[in-house]
């Protein structure tokens, strides 16, 4: 259980490492620059909560059996995988958003599939709070691809 959440805690560092780099790439469109920059640390948070998670309690859970560390693995290599092309041959803003949205949807699901059975239910809030933020970076992406403006969160 210990090295799934740590598998998690890096795939939410490689996808925040991925947008600090579109934020870079993108500092001449600061609203987009920003919406990458605040994205990569809402990332980096999560990646926490998984350390935080598996320090703490992972001798206490479950895993769900649709989750294993090799899946996890292989999430973790194709993320590093594009964020290896970026850096190769930078996207379009537009097809950097499009990159995103779909990997934020995927990253969704994972921590969909990845709920974890806790009994404490103070982890068990932690854990869907992260997807709600999930669902939330989807929404800001999609608006400002759509509309070239940032969604504040409700």
């Amino acid at each position: 259980m210990k090295e799934l959440l740590n598998t998690c805690a890096k795939i939410e560092r490689a996808v925040s490492d991925l947008y600090f780099q579109f934020g870079q790439l993108y500092a001449e469109a600061p609203q987009l620059s920003e919406l990458w920059q605040k994205t990569a640390r809402e990332e980096l948070n999560h990646e926490q909560q998984f350390l935080m998670a598996s320090r703490l309690y992972s001798s206490q859970l479950t895993p769900d059996a649709s989750v294993s560390v090799e899946r996890l693995h292989k999430i973790l290599d194709a993320v590093r995988g594009v964020h290896d092309k970026v850096l190769q041959a930078p996207p379009s803003p537009e097809q950097a958003l499009k990159l995103s949205i779909s990997l934020e949807e995927q990253l969704v699901e994972t921590h969909l599939k990845a709920v974890l059975c806790f009994d404490d239910h103070s982890i068990n809030r932690l854990f869907k709070a992260m997807m709600a933020a999930d669902h939330e970076h989807v929404a800001a992406l999609q608006k400002y691809l759509a509309t070239g403006e940032i969604t504040e969160p409700a």
